[in-house]
């Protein structure tokens, strides 16, 4: 971790966090998968995960209770909230295919 990263979660979402449905759901893929998803770089091991958006600092997310926490933080962004983060990916997946 360098100087610049963060354990922070309002932080680091109030700066990087998303800006459009797709973001939110690429955000909790990264999180949950520890891989890049969209603009979100992630990885991690050993139940810590590492996310940023290029050229800023990272959001450290240090174990199953910090991740736990984050993901009760990351709901609020859920835009279908009702639906559970994958059934709202579903359903967001097929409205644009109608547009």
């Amino acid at each position: 971790m360098s100087k610049n990263d963060t354990t922070n979660f309002q932080d680091w979402l109030s700066a990087y966090g998303p800006e459009t449905k797709q973001d939110a759901f690429d955000l909790y893929d990264a999180v949950t998968t520890a891989s890049p998803c969209g603009r979100y770089d992630a990885s991690g091991s050993d139940g810590k995960v590492f996310v940023s958006v290029p050229s800023e600092p990272k959001l450290a997310i240090l174990g199953s209770a910090a991740k736990q926490a984050f993901m009760k933080v990351l709901d609020s962004y859920n835009p279908f909230p009702d639906m559970g983060w994958e059934g709202a990916k579903e359903y967001h997946r097929s409205m644009s295919k109608d547009d």
